[in-house]
Parts: C-alpha cells; sequence; structure tokens
C-alpha cells in the first residue's frame, strides 16, 4: 500500500542517514524481501537470504544505546 511505502521511505531514511554502513533504499529491500517471504509465501533466493543476514547482523550490531526512539522503532518496524 502506499502508505506502507510512505513508512518504508521515511525509515530508511532514518536509518541512512543514522548508521554510515546503510545505504538509501536497504530498509525497504528488506521490507520488501520478508513480504515476499511472509504474504507471498515464496521461498527466498540464496541472495535475499545474505541481504537479511547482512542487514540483520549489521542492525544487530548498532550502537543504539543513546537514543531509545531509535530503539523502540528498530524493535517494533517492518
Amino acid at each position: 500500500s502506499s502508505a506502507a511505502s510512505d513508512v518504508y521511505k521515511r525509515q530508511d531514511q532514518c536509518l541512512a542517514e543514522r548508521f554510515e554502513w546503510a545505504q538509501p533504499g536497504d530498509y525497504a529491500r528488506v521490507c520488501s524481501i520478508l513480504e515476499k517471504a511472509v504474504y507471498g509465501g515464496c521461498e527466498l533466493e540464496a541472495y535475499e537470504m545474505r541481504t537479511l543476514y547482512y542487514f540483520l547482523e549489521k542492525i544487530s550490531a548498532a550502537d543504539t544505546t543513546d537514543d531509545w526512539k531509535i530503539r523502540i522503532k528498530m524493535r517494533y518496524a517492518c
């Protein structure tokens, strides 16, 4: 939906500005892959799995202890 797309774009921009490892489009791409797997019932390709693992590894290691709002967004977004 358009509303979900806007949320993804805002969250994506926030992550790209906050973390140097995040590139614009990363978050939206990860959400798209997750939706494909969960709602589409599709088995993910190897490159899609690598994308998810890479993103989760980086976001898990990110230092977010200084901003509780970012921790909440990361916990409950997507």
